[in-house]
């Protein structure tokens, strides 16, 4: 049997920390390759990237296949703030990295890149939150659907969500579905004959997104299996 001394706990702090200089490094230089135009950091055990876009578009990125595919690879989580034009302004974006992240595990996206742009309106629904009843600002009729779609075992509220997700291309909305885009629109009509809802005015639409965003945080945070608001 051979014989050996545990390393003292100081010890095995400067190993962890040389392993994780180490895996930084390696994460960083491979992340430059494909970033060129970017800069790095390490900041509260995070790498922090500040890339530099011509476009101003962080969705090229969050599409990059290579990006996705070395994060998938080597079981890494990144995020994206909108873009910023001053350095000053450094602290709000990386918050807003922070809150992605935070917001997307919590509604179990399971994604490599998660962006800031797309959980904004869980954001402010979190805010409200903090202070308020979330069910407060939730649009009523939003009950008597989920009340209607449990007792008559129908989909009306998945078909209204993609609807209102792509307005202006029902062709999508339908594909998403699985359904074709006559039953669409059956459907969005029998939500019109049923709660006389107008689907056409943009304010009650963005009410009823808004909503959307505001159940999806609701149901996460209480009880993922009822998506029932209470009053």
């Amino acid at each position: 049997m051979d014989a050996y001394t545990l390393p003292e706990s100081d010890d095995l702090d400067r190993l962890e920390e040389r392993f994780f200089d180490g895996k930084v490094q390696l994460v960083a230089q491979h992340m430059i390759q494909l970033l060129p135009n970017s800069r790095w950091i390490v900041y509260q055990g995070r790498i922090v990237f500040l890339i530099s876009l011509v476009d101003s578009s962080c969705k090229i990125i969050a599409e990059d296949k290579r990006i996705l595919e070395f994060l998938q690879v080597n079981g890494l989580t990144a995020s994206l703030s909108d873009c910023f034009s001053h350095l000053t302004f450094l602290r709000k974006y990386y918050k807003q990295c922070l809150t992605a992240i935070e917001i997307g595990f919590q509604l179990n996206s399971n994604k490599p890149v998660y962006m800031y742009e797309d959980y904004l309106c869980e954001h402010i629904g979190k805010i409200i939150s903090e202070q308020n009843d979330l069910a407060d600002f939730c649009h009523p009729f939003f009950q008597k659907l989920i009340v209607y779609d449990n007792a008559h075992k129908t989909s009306l509220l998945p078909t209204l969500e993609a609807y209102l997700q792509y307005v202006d291309t029902p062709n999508i909305a339908a594909k998403t579905l699985f359904i074709h885009r006559n039953t669409l629109f059956y459907r969005i009509n029998r939500i019109h004959e049923l709660f006389e809802i107008d689907l056409s005015d943009g304010d009650i639409r963005l009410k009823l997104q808004l909503t959307l965003h505001f159940l999806k945080l609701k149901t996460q945070r209480d009880d993922p299996k009822d998506q029932s608001i209470e009053r």
